[in-house]
């Protein structure tokens, strides 16, 4: 009896899920964990959306495992945003969700300052939150045409600042490039393939030498066609690096 009741105890704890632990983030899967990310209403419509990070810091299951995610703070009653279904499938320990944002028709909301939410992982009988930095993350909420967070520099060498591909930011130039490239919100990694995982905001330095090449044809037919050059908001001629 004795021996039975010890192997039926210490099966209950391998088997026992209850307490892990899940990490939340943006960035990427590996290397790049950022609390913190930007929406833009000005370069979305109807709806898109932000990408985040799930990771375990326990045992994985043989079956899938629900969570949620909830608004605590900010300007939630300012925006309209869906949350889904999430949950880690059986087997897995680390997967990217989506956090939906609408864009109603003539919405005003951020533009003349900008907001914010925080999101939550809400603990329930599979997870509890995940380490104090890593349990929640903040959408900075904008709505106007601006400086990008990642023109000058970026957190990690992993990525390149898009001042190596575009130049000298203004206002003009990021609408010209937005307008060129069809691209906004983007980051650029320091490699010419990207690793699994990586966010749908991310190109490749060679996508960005393309996009560079595309933009400086563009500039060049348009000061071609007119009689005066492209300047930006400060009265300087519009140019973009060689890359």
């Amino acid at each position: 009896m004795a021996s039975l009741n010890s192997c039926k105890k210490n099966e209950r704890i391998y088997f026992d899920t209850t307490h892990t632990a899940l990490n939340i983030w943006f960035g990427t899967t590996t290397g790049t964990v950022l609390t913190q990310t930007t929406y833009n209403f000005a370069y979305q419509n109807d709806m898109d959306s932000v990408m985040f990070n799930a990771r375990l810091s326990g045992e994985v299951a043989d079956y899938d495992r629900p969570f949620t995610l909830e608004a605590v703070e900010g300007d939630i009653s300012k925006v309209g945003y869906v949350l889904g279904n999430y949950k880690i499938p059986a087997g897995q320990y680390i997967v990217q969700f989506p956090i939906y944002f609408k864009k109603p028709a003539n919405f005003n909301e951020f533009k003349d300052k900008e907001g914010s939410i925080v999101f939550k992982m809400k603990a329930n009988n599979e997870f509890v939150e995940g380490a104090e930095d890593l349990n929640k993350v903040t959408v900075i909420l904008k709505n106007a045409v601006g400086k990008p967070d990642n023109w000058d520099a970026e957190v990690t060498s992993l990525y390149r600042a898009l001042t190596y591909y575009f130049g000298t930011y203004s206002d003009v130039k990021y609408g010209f490039v937005i307008n060129v490239t069809g691209m906004s919100n983007f980051r650029i990694y320091y490699s010419t393939s990207l690793p699994e995982g990586t966010p749908d905001n991310v190109i490749t330095s060679s996508k960005a030498q393309y996009m560079n090449r595309q933009c400086r044809a563009a500039l060049a037919k348009y000061n071609e066609t007119n009689t005066v050059p492209l300047k930006d908001e400060f009265g300087n001629i519009v140019e973009f690096p060689n890359r």
